[in-house]
């Protein structure tokens, strides 16, 4: 059975994380690895530990990933739009990584980008859960 990321964008509006969208993505082992630690064959250090689902998520967030079922997801964590980058980066070193960075993921990428400039950097995150 294989596994796959559900990544959510929020933005901080007026002291409150707000949903902003549900990302498309592909599946990427090696970047789940960095992200979370999840399916980490590759023995990486995550680029930060798994912070667990942000107990200030947005109610569209929680219900995706943990009030439908709480057992359905795992390995929740968020990560800032530079901690998302980093593990971007950090993909590119594995010389057998011969798909590389996915369209969906370089959308995440952009979307987050562009999010920074308009709300400000520490504004915007990615929300994940995994499944399996």
């Amino acid at each position: 059975m294989g596994c796959n990321s559900h990544p959510y964008i929020e933005v901080k509006k007026d002291d409150k994380w707000e949903y902003f969208k549900e990302c498309e993505e592909s599946r990427n082992y090696l970047l789940y690895s960095f992200l979370a630690g999840v399916r980490n064959g590759n023995g990486v250090t995550p680029v930060v530990a798994p912070r667990g689902l942000p107990e200030n998520a947005s109610k569209e967030v929680k219900e995706a990933l943990y009030d439908y079922d709480p057992l359905a997801f795992h390995s929740f964590t968020w990560l800032t739009p530079e901690e998302f980058y980093e593990a971007i980066e950090k993909t590119k070193s594995f010389k057998y990584e011969e798909f590389g960075i996915s369209t969906e993921w370089k959308n995440i990428k952009n979307t987050l980008i562009s999010l920074q400039e308009e709300f400000g950097k520490e504004n915007v995150r990615l929300v994940l859960g995994f499944d399996s």
